[in-house]
């Protein structure tokens, strides 16, 4: 029922098929009130009363509120979202269950709003990790002398468990705009801000998110990055090590130990490209009996520019029945990130392949021309950088 300024739903029962658009596994999606509600404005004011219901394929949801350019307060609730029936459409989505609880109030120039999302029992497609629970928490305020939005991600004591991790902390703070009567808050490009990322446990949990059966990577991390300065120029300070690394590629039969790895970035101007802003790296690691393998240089974030070099010493990273290889000799990697310059002089000490343990019986098919024949067209690189 609608008059001027004012609108009455009564029901509401929407809903559409996913295999009209292409996706037919995928349940109806829609919304179904769960009772009358009613919607009136006069002019830039606006208010309605509690709105609720079901999303389809799965949710409930509540809001409600009223507005004007002088004073607002709304309310919204989403409940048991099931994220796994999105999957249809979305494949690689995590599945689990999904909440939300978010209030606002104050004004448009000067807003006060806290929020909860949480999300349960998460998993995700390909992975080994059990299922975690993860929360965020955030609030907007006035802190000081400024208007600031504060979020954090909390982990249970279950989640870390399951992670290996024995120190984790997200969070950040990002300053708003306090504009006089009539002007709209948002975030302040130009204030300072600050964000904290730190980790710190095994390296076998955390791979459990990599959603690869084939790999496996161990050892100890110890992650800790911040951000500072303002959104326009963020400044990043940075280091990440890991210790006693184990990697190995089952596929391919490729084992590495005694990894050692870490990365420097400090006060790196992401947004003023300077000679000194580099994050270096440096990483060592062993395999066969004496082998070694050294690797040092920088990248440049803001130009992609990078300076990798290192050298292998009796390298014998395959562990396979068909395969044998020690390698010798040098590598470096210079020029950008997208067109790399690479240089390597590599001697193999001894090789050995064993042809009756070769995988794979098929014959393959090779494809022939003849000079008469048009010669199959080689397709562009990905990436073009010289070898």
């Amino acid at each position: 029922e609608w008059q001027p300024g004012r609108i009455l739903l009564e029901k509401l029962d929407v809903s559409t098929q996913p295999g009209l658009f292409g996706y037919p596994d995928a349940q109806p999606f829609g919304i179904v009130l769960a009772k009358a509600a009613e919607i009136t404005w006069s002019g830039s004011t606006f208010s309605s009363t509690d709105i609720s219901g079901t999303l389809l394929p799965s949710g409930d949801f509540a809001l409600s509120g009223s507005f004007s350019p002088e004073k607002m307060k709304g309310a919204i609730k989403l409940d048991a979202l099931k994220l796994e029936h999105f999957r249809p459409v979305a494949p690689a989505l995590a599945g689990g269950e999904a909440s939300l609880l978010a209030d606002v109030s104050g004004s448009p120039h000067a807003p006060l709003a806290n929020f909860k999302f949480n999300l349960k029992d998460v998993t995700i497609r390909g992975a080994s990790l059990p299922p975690v629970d993860l929360t965020i928490n955030g609030d907007l305020a006035m802190r000081g002398k400024r208007r600031m939005l504060r979020a954090d991600m909390e982990m249970s004591e279950k989640t870390q468990m399951a992670l290996g991790l024995t120190r984790f902390e997200l969070g950040a703070d990002v300053p708003f705009t306090s504009p006089a009567s009539g002007g709209v808050s948002q975030p302040d490009l130009n204030a300072p801000l600050s964000a904290v990322f730190s980790l710190a446990g095994q390296l076998e949990g955390l791979w459990k998110l990599v959603p690869s059966a084939d790999m496996r990577l161990s050892g100890l991390a110890d992650v800790d990055a911040r951000v500072e300065g303002s959104a326009s120029a963020p400044v990043v300070t940075a280091h990440a090590l890991i210790e006693k690394g184990r990697f190995f590629d089952l596929a391919n039969g490729v084992g590495l130990r005694d990894i050692k790895l870490k990365l420097d970035a400090k006060k790196l101007d992401i947004m003023h490209k300077k000679a000194a802003d580099r994050v270096t790296l440096d990483l060592s690691a062993k395999a066969g009996s004496k082998g070694t393998l050294e690797l040092g240089g920088w990248l440049d974030p803001a130009t992609m520019a990078l300076d990798i070099s290192g050298a292998m010493r009796s390298l014998a990273p395959l562990r396979r029945q068909d395969a044998k290889v020690m390698l010798s000799g040098t590598l470096g990697v210079q020029g950008t990130v997208t067109s790399p310059i690479v240089k390597a002089d590599i001697t193999v000490d001894k090789g050995e392949i064993q042809l009756a343990h070769l995988p794979g019986s098929s014959i393959p098919t090779l494809e022939i021309w003849t000079p008469e024949s048009e010669k199959p067209k080689e397709e562009a690189p990905a990436v073009p950088g010289r070898l």
